[in-house]
């Protein structure tokens, strides 16, 4: 279903307003600590963090600046694993996310960046950076893209209001439908990344065309369950706007290609 324009960020709005009601709750596990990491090319990032949900950072790839003060959220979405969110500014185009793995002393970070419009495609931007936490050696691989989510099916229960299918068809696209909630019955298809942090453990990400979001998950395959943010221009009037996520996860049952069928 293809939405009248000035109606998408109400939309939008209406929709992220359900996602936050199965998320993990936020953690000060890292309050009073400072993150520093190295990028894969060679590159120094911090982010220190304070106790009033806040931080100050530097060299993070996905933002602008070099360096500055963010808002921040703190998840341990998995055991040891932390989905970190920091926002600048409500009116800034662009978001990072770390998810930052003190086990294997790994991380994926995650920038997010709005664009200007463009016609039948999204406006939303991602770029993936793998780095390491400084202070000890990083132990298995490194944050990678993989192919392991390709043909799954599943269902995303956000609240018992809100449950969203999704099929994995390719590396590029997934295809999605609301099963319960505001957009009940309305389906669609939208670019998707996926990476690999650890076994059953990911970071599934997608640009949405229809509505002007990007979203950035850590699924946790053993826990069955989903932690993570909807970001974009939200709203009516529409402004840019952040929208904590979460949801449990129940697998459908899928069909494997024969071996002839070459996925990209």
């Amino acid at each position: 279903m293809t939405e009248p324009t000035p109606q998408r960020p109400q939309l939008a709005q209406t929709i992220a307003g359900t996602l936050g009601f199965n998320r993990l709750p936020s953690s000060d596990a890292l309050a009073g600590t400072t993150l520093a990491l190295t990028l894969e090319n060679g590159g120094k990032a911090t982010i220190a963090f304070g106790g009033d949900n806040s931080c100050i950072w530097s060299g993070l790839p996905g933002f602008t600046a070099a360096s500055g003060h963010a808002a921040t959220d703190v998840v341990e979405a998995a055991p040891g694993v932390y989905f970190i969110d920091l926002l600048l500014s409500p009116d800034a185009p662009e978001t990072v996310n770390v998810i930052a793995d003190t086990v294997t002393r790994h991380v994926l970070i995650v920038g997010t960046c709005m664009n200007p419009p463009v016609e039948r495609d999204t406006r939303l931007s991602q770029l993936f950076t793998p780095a390491t936490i400084d202070g000890g050696v990083a132990s298995g691989g490194a944050p990678a893209p993989t192919r392991d989510l390709v043909n799954h099916r599943a269902l995303y229960h956000y609240s018992p209001e809100t449950t969203y299918e999704h099929i994995y068809i390719n590396t590029k696209w997934y295809a999605y439908q609301c099963i319960k909630g505001a957009r009940r019955g309305d389906c669609g298809c939208d670019p998707v990344s996926y990476y690999k942090i650890r076994d059953d453990l990911y970071v599934v990400t997608w640009r949405e065309i229809l509505i002007d979001i990007a979203v950035v998950f850590v699924y946790d395959m053993k826990a069955m369950r989903t932690t993570g943010k909807a970001w974009g221009l939200l709203g009516a009037p529409p402004q840019m706007r952040n929208a904590p996520a979460g949801a449990f996860i129940e697998l459908l049952q899928g069909a494997n290609y024969p071996a002839e069928v070459e996925l990209v």
